[in-house]
């Protein structure tokens, strides 16, 4: 039962891996969630708003993965061009821009009803938006241009120090897990080239 269980997670993780590895929006979904990740954990916001910021976070990606499966399940069983296919990859992808458009005026508006707090908290945004865009760096370099093991392992000592340094700056310490949890998964998928898909 346990083995299962666990079969069940290594799955999911695989399937996410898969997903992050070979669809470059499901990446960019990734640097932009780190970088709104380190907005979140810079300033005190209520327990409504930080909901929203990580459910909003949660749907895009799971927008982006069922369209990646619906897309696999298409090609599996249509071999040439099909009108009806093209529909369906489509309407998939265009679920994921709509998810993808509202996280953004959510975000927006977020920043607009929390203007008089940003402003007394400008210092720490910018403190953690420069380790932000650190951080979305080290993630690019990764995924498009340096895919060599010692650079992963680099990655993943710099992501220790780096969350290491800012978790007793951080004003929301689930923030900070969940940014942790991210990097992690993007180091996992680079650990595992075998995934990715010559349509990358």
């Amino acid at each position: 039962m346990r083995q299962t269980l666990l079969n069940s997670f290594r799955t999911a993780l695989h399937g996410i891996a898969r997903t992050l590895l070979s669809q470059r929006n499901m990446k960019i979904h990734v640097l932009i969630a780190l970088l709104v990740i380190f907005f979140g954990m810079s300033v005190p916001l209520d327990l409504a708003t930080r909901a929203a910021l990580i459910f909003c976070i949660a749907l895009v990606f799971l927008a982006e993965i069922l369209n990646t499966a619906l897309e696999a399940i298409v090609d599996l069983y249509i071999g040439e061009f099909h009108r009806l296919a093209m529909v369906a990859k489509d309407a998939a992808a265009g679920g994921v821009l709509v998810l993808s458009v509202a996280a953004f005026f959510i975000f927006v508006d977020i920043c607009v009803i929390s203007f008089p707090v940003m402003l007394q908290n400008v210092d720490n945004i910018l403190f953690f938006m420069g380790f932000g865009a650190i951080l979305v760096a080290l993630e690019s370099i990764g995924f498009w241009w340096i895919k060599a093991r010692w650079f992963t392992l680099i990655h993943t000592l710099l992501v220790l120090v780096l969350f290491a340094f800012i978790w007793q700056y951080a004003f929301d310490f689930i923030f900070w897990i969940l940014g942790l949890l991210i990097a992690f998964l993007n180091i996992y998928t680079l650990y595992k080239h075998d995934f990715e898909s010559p349509s990358a």
